[in-house]
């Protein structure tokens, strides 16, 4: 009996490591930068989901204090009341070679970075505040950063949504469930 409990046992933990090692997941939305005439690049993303509450609070905090670091525009975003989770925001060293959400690939080219995400969780939520020199390519930034994305960087769950935009030299960047709606495929928790 001991042996039948324990092939079993060995089996449901085989299945559970195929599960989360698949990589076929439905396709990510990401929405792509659009650039308009101020040269803020504004994000068609749905108002009413995470990712869209999250946009709306960085160009609301932006607007009250044009000034705001990329630290405290950070802790502004992790603090929203719509995150399920304790979450932390902490700056990111110019040159870090390691940005969770991207793989090996390098940021360069901003001038102060904070980064916020959940303390501890398998949500796929990761974001960032990038400030970039007055002159820079605002535009390619952006889409050097949609483009080498990975919204399945966490353990068995994969981000819904990339919403990427900016408001003159800072750049928003946010990979997150469109909704914490629990059991749902857009739940973007593992469960």
């Amino acid at each position: 009996m001991k042996k039948i409990i324990a092939l079993v046992l060995s089996i449901i933990v085989c299945l559970s490591l195929v599960a989360c090692g698949n990589n076929d997941t439905a396709p990510v939305e990401t929405t792509a930068p659009a650039a308009n005439a101020s040269a803020d690049i504004t994000p068609d993303v749905d108002a009413d989901s995470v990712g869209g509450q999250h946009w709306a609070k960085f160009v609301s905090e932006l607007e009250a204090n044009p000034a705001a670091t990329a630290d405290e525009l950070a802790n502004a975003l992790v603090s929203l009341e719509i995150n399920q989770f304790m979450g932390m925001a902490m700056p990111m060293e110019v040159g870090a070679e390691y940005f969770p959400g991207f793989d090996n690939y390098v940021i360069e080219g901003y001038e102060a970075c904070a980064n916020f995400m959940p303390m501890i969780g398998s949500i796929a939520y990761v974001g960032y505040i990038f400030d970039l020199a007055d002159d820079a390519d605002v535009e390619a930034f952006a889409k050097n950063l949609t483009d080498n994305c990975n919204p399945r960087w966490n353990i068995c769950v994969a981000a819904d949504q990339t919403v990427v935009g900016s408001k003159g030299s800072t750049v928003f960047f946010l990979m997150c469930p469109a909704t914490y709606e629990m059991g749902g495929e857009d739940a973007g928790m593992a469960l």
